[in-house]
Parts: structure tokens; sequence; C-alpha cells
């Protein structure tokens, strides 16, 4: 996948890694994006890649490489662990797969920052104490936006045991309603009090800013079909969470109550669709990844099964639209396929 990251070439300047391309050129572009950005990996990228004329599209395969890498890599530990048989093991691979959108990466630091953050959780649940704590800090300099994710690890390292799982059921149910209620002045107001208190920072950006509340103006403001679907793939989202907690059996464990808490989360900032969708993707690869079982296509557990469904069609669903988004920029990058590989893409860097 980083060999494909590195072929990929955006159609037009909405796409994140065509203004990251275009900061190869433009030096005060650069110098302002990084003063208000935060996030260290892009950064020292691209001012490495500049300093030492290599291709601009190493940013692409840096950033498909480390996403694919990591992501996978806590499937196949977890499946491992569970001893999934190998009928299974390819259902859950090719189901694990097609859930990540193909073009996330092209954000250049959000997906690398999540898949990281997955990984560190796969690593913290093998017991790799020392470890963990180092992915889990690294992808913090790829989004700033993980540091929220750190923040409720912590506070649920320290109150699972006190908490059974049906306290973070009923928490979830409030959730419900909290996403009805919470409009951009109250989470706003909230966000401004965790951030007084200087243990940790969340940017009101994706609440009150550009990405949150202006987000919402924006898609309001449009008309006919694309407003009707983005609602629909919101509800989808919403569905896929209602029925991890309606249909998949939990235990006392950290990760079960980790992931509610994530789901929590996630219904109480379901008014914000940019920062909704962001932890949504999280919760979203670890109730995959920590629910794989032999239990799949065995009918004695067709909660399990109902619940894999949805997954699927929900995947499936997301592909599809992200294949007629972005068509165009698919067409362009990979239609002449024998250009595409890794001692042609080797040839270009070192030449």
């Amino acid at each position: 996948m980083g060999i494909l990251g590195y072929y990929f070439t955006p159609s037009n300047a909405d796409y994140d890694i065509a203004r990251y391309y275009s900061m190869f050129s433009d030096k005060t572009l650069r110098e302002n994006t990084f003063m208000y950005q935060k996030d260290i990996y892009a950064e020292i990228l691209i001012n490495f890649l500049i300093k030492y004329d290599l291709s601009k599209n190493l940013l692409g395969f840096s950033s498909a490489f480390i996403s694919y890498y990591f992501l996978m890599k806590s499937l196949f530990i977890v499946m491992k662990q569970k001893n999934i048989e190998n009928k299974k093991y390819f259902m859950f691979f090719s189901l694990f797969f097609i859930s990540i959108p193909i073009i996330e990466y092209t954000g250049i630091r959000f997906l690398p920052a999540v898949s990281l953050f997955v990984y560190s959780i796969i690593l913290k649940n093998k017991k790799n104490k020392k470890i963990y704590i180092i992915f889990m800090i690294s992808s913090i300099f790829f989004h700033s936006s993980m540091v929220l994710l750190i923040f409720l690890f912590l506070i649920n390292e320290i109150i699972e045991q006190k908490i059974d799982i049906k306290i973070y059921k009923l928490f979830f149910f409030i959730s419900l309603f909290l996403g009805i209620i919470l409009n951009a002045d109250i989470l706003g107001n909230i966000i401004k009090l965790i951030n007084e208190l200087g243990y940790i920072y969340l940017s009101p950006a994706y609440i009150t800013g550009k990405w949150g509340e202006g987000y919402l103006k924006r898609l309001k403001m449009l008309e006919g079909l694309y407003y009707y679907r983005q609602m629909v793939l919101l509800s989808l989202k919403k569905i896929v969470i209602v029925a991890y907690f309606l249909l998949i059996k939990k235990n006392n464990k950290k990760i079960d109550k980790y992931i509610c808490m994530l789901g929590i989360l996630c219904m109480s900032i379901s008014l914000f669709q940019t920062p909704f969708e962001r932890y949504f993707r999280v919760f979203f690869f670890l109730t995959i990844i920590f629910n794989v079982s032999n239990k799949l296509l065995n009918k004695k557990y067709k909660e399990n099964n109902i619940f894999y469904l949805i997954v699927f069609c929900y995947s499936i669903l997301i592909l599809l639209f992200d294949v007629r988004d972005h068509y165009y920029s698919l067409f362009i990058s990979y239609s002449n396929i024998v250009k595409i590989s890794l001692i042609n893409m080797l040839y270009q860097v070192f030449n």
C-alpha cells in the first residue's frame, strides 16, 4: 500500500495531500501552516524531504505504509492470539482491509496517528507495558487529536477496576441524549475549561471552528443528494455503535471498557461530524480487531454474526462511495499499472 500511496496523484486542490505537496514549492504556505499546526511528523518529514531534495511523493508513501502496516499488524497479533481458523482468518483479513477507507491516508496525518494508537492498545493488551507507551505518545506527534483518546485511556486505567461494565453501558444510553443537547456553545465551554486546567490542550477548531460548527453550517446550506447522503452515512455510523452495545457480549476487561468509553465519546459529540467521524474510526477499528473470533458463521452466535454483517455492509458502502467520489484521482494515479512497482519507485526517488 505504501507504493500505491507514492503514486497517488490528487486531481484537485481539495485533497490534504495536494496542500502538502504545494508546500514543497511554497515556503510561505509551509511556514504559515506549521505555525498553527503543531503535528511534528508532517513538519519534520516535509523539511527532511526538501533538505535532501527527495521526491514529495514519499509523503504519500510514508502515510500509507505506516497506516496499513500498523493496522494490519494489530489485526494479525489478535488473530494469532485467538487461534483463528484458516478460512475465518482470510474472512477477517478481508473484512478489516475493506474497513480502511481507500484514500484516507492522503490526509497524511490522521490515519497514521490512528494506526499507531490502535497498535499501542494492542501492545498494552499483550502486557507490553513499556513499548506500548512509545507508540501511544508517538501518535500525538502525527495528529494532536490523539491527546483526548490518551486522556480517556488514562481515566479508564484509573477507574475500570472500580466500575462494572454495566455502568459503562448506562453512560452509553445517557450519551445518546447528550448527542442531542450538546451544542457548540456547551461543548466549547467544556473544552475551554479542560484547557484551562493545563494538563492537556484540546483544539476548539473541530467544535466551534471551521471543522465543527462551521462545517455543519456549510453542510446545511447544501441541497440535494449530497446532504442526504452525509446524513445517511452519519446514521449508519451511529447504528454500528449501537449494534456493538446491543449485540456484542462484553466482559469486565479493560479493553471492553475502553471501547465502551470511545462509543460514549462518539455518541456524545455526534452533532459535530468531523470529530465524530475521526473518533468513530478508532472505535471501529478496535471493535473489529478485538471481536475477531471463531464464532463467525457459527449458528449458535447469531448476535455476533448480525454485528459482523452490519460492519461488512457499512464497509462496502463506504468503499463504493470512496470509489465514486475519487474515481478520477484513482484513474489518473493507477491507470498506467506498468509503472507501479517498487523498482520504479526507488529509481524515481534516487535518480
